[in-house]
């Protein structure tokens, strides 16, 4: 698994897969924090990325 943090990024329209279901969110990273922190958020790769994330900067 690789983390990248990206600045600076605009929204663009998204070109999946066929197979592929993805729905975007976007939370500032506070609250995306305290979901990670609450259980809202459930899903391992995520929390990792936040808590590093978090503990990083």
């Amino acid at each position: 698994m690789e983390v990248f943090l990206a600045t600076g990024l605009t929204p663009g329209k998204a070109q999946p897969e066929d197979d592929e279901r993805i729905k975007t969110r976007f939370f500032p990273f506070p609250e995306a924090l305290r979901m990670a922190q609450d259980g809202s958020i459930q899903d391992a790769k995520t929390l990792a990325s936040l808590f590093w994330l978090d503990s990083a900067f």
